[in-house]
């Protein structure tokens, strides 16, 4: 349903925000899109595009796995020595992981708060990665749990890599390769509408 909502995050499910996320993050939702479950990670989606959020910690060495489950017992590879806190390290580990293409980060500023934007693609074809998925990165360990930014195949990323006050957060707007001039435009038109509060302010 259409309306104006907080996104808690992944991890808890009596109404806390997720660990590292700011205080609160609401996003205007037009007609046509879902919401996955709070308590798993928030994000909002159609047929052709997607709206997530995330706290990186770290990306993974492989982007593309194969034989993985990443919700198993055993994780995915991350890079290592991890990626460090800032806007900057993260930004600069993601141009680099394999497979990968991406822009030049330029310097934005975005519901109040400063930080980079970048572009992401994955390649057209995935057939070799598990599940026919490019895995990027994992979140912040939250209630216990990590989480796993991924892609599908021949995606557009546009990412935001901000510092909130001192903790760094992403908003992902992805669109699918056959996904419409009005849907980008849309996609474009939430990531505008972001408010992030942080009790520091």
């Amino acid at each position: 349903m259409a309306g104006r909502y907080t996104v808690l995050g992944p991890g808890f499910p009596d109404g806390q925000r997720a660990g590292g996320w700011p205080e609160a993050v609401i996003v205007t939702v037009p007609e046509g899109w879902s919401s996955a479950s709070r308590q798993r990670g928030g994000g909002l989606y159609t047929a052709d595009a997607s709206l997530d959020m995330a706290s990186v910690a770290n990306v993974l060495a492989d982007p593309c796995p194969q034989d993985l489950n990443p919700r198993s017992f055993e994780p995915p590879a991350m890079i290592d020595p991890p990626v460090g806190p800032t806007v900057d390290e993260l930004a600069s580990a993601l141009a680099a992981m394999p497979g990968v293409s991406s822009t030049v980060p330029v310097k934005v500023t975005r519901a109040g708060f400063w930080g980079v934007q970048m572009n992401l693609a994955a390649p057209a074809d995935l057939s070799d990665c598990e599940g026919n998925t490019l895995y990027l990165w994992a979140t912040t360990p939250s209630a216990g749990e990590t989480w796993y930014g991924a892609s599908l195949p021949g995606w557009l990323h546009r990412l935001w890599i901000l510092d909130v006050d001192g903790q760094r957060f992403v908003i992902d707007a992805a669109s699918a390769p056959d996904a419409t001039v009005n849907g980008r435009l849309e996609l474009l038109r939430m990531v505008a509408g972001i408010e992030i509060q942080n009790r520091t302010r």
